[in-house]
């Protein structure tokens, strides 16, 4: 079923696309479907889709464009099951693949969503016939890159859990000038951070 997003944070001027809601065990997901063309799937997590936005307005006029908010994420509410893994992100994109019928997806992938979307990829690989992955991994960053595995030592802490679910730092720096905030108008900027507007979604 579709209607638009009900958010005052998030003017169509900044998100212009028509969102469409599915539910999956329980979960209430939100994810676009734009244009015509062959399909590519754009898979993050754990930010939302907007980071995302500029490229399917980009692209969707020769590609069908899909991508989707997980639990906990953008527009998309969790059940009172639901606890966010990489694991549990990833069968629920199974899912939502099965659901919508998707096949000969070329996946687009940034960040842990190459994680999870790989995983899922292994399961069902007769559905994709490409792979793109941006800023991603699907190895053992302990072997591969310790540098990385440092820093998401840190951001995984305790500590840095407590301090994000109070303040929002994390996506604060992501749309900060060094990250999605170089291309962000001040409204986009507002939009992209008020998503993760819930502490107990933060932590």
């Amino acid at each position: 079923f579709n209607k638009p997003p009900l958010a005052t944070w998030l003017p169509y001027e900044e998100f212009p696309f028509t969102s469409r809601f599915i539910e999956i065990d329980g979960n209430h997901i939100h994810y676009l479907d734009e244009g015509e063309g062959p399909l590519l799937l754009f898979v993050h997590t754990p930010m939302w889709m907007f980071v995302f936005r500029d490229v399917i307005k980009a692209l969707r006029g020769r590609f069908r464009c899909i991508a989707l908010d997980f639990p906990m994420t953008g527009l998309s509410k969790a059940s009172a099951q639901y606890q966010p893994s990489i694991p549990n992100a990833s069968t629920l994109l199974e899912q939502f693949i099965q659901r919508l019928e998707l096949c000969d997806i070329t996946l687009v992938s940034h960040d842990i969503g190459g994680t999870v979307s790989l995983s899922t990829a292994t399961r069902l690989p007769e559905r994709f016939k490409g792979i793109v992955l941006n800023g991603s991994f699907g190895w053992s960053l302990e072997r591969h890159n310790k540098e990385v595995a440092r820093f998401i030592g840190i951001v995984g802490s305790s500590l840095f859990s407590t301090i994000n679910a109070q303040t929002n730092v994390l996506i604060r720096l992501t749309s900060s000038s060094s990250g999605v905030g170089r291309h962000l108008s001040v409204a986009g900027k507002r939009a992209f951070q008020k998503a993760d507007r819930s502490s107990k979604n933060r932590r």
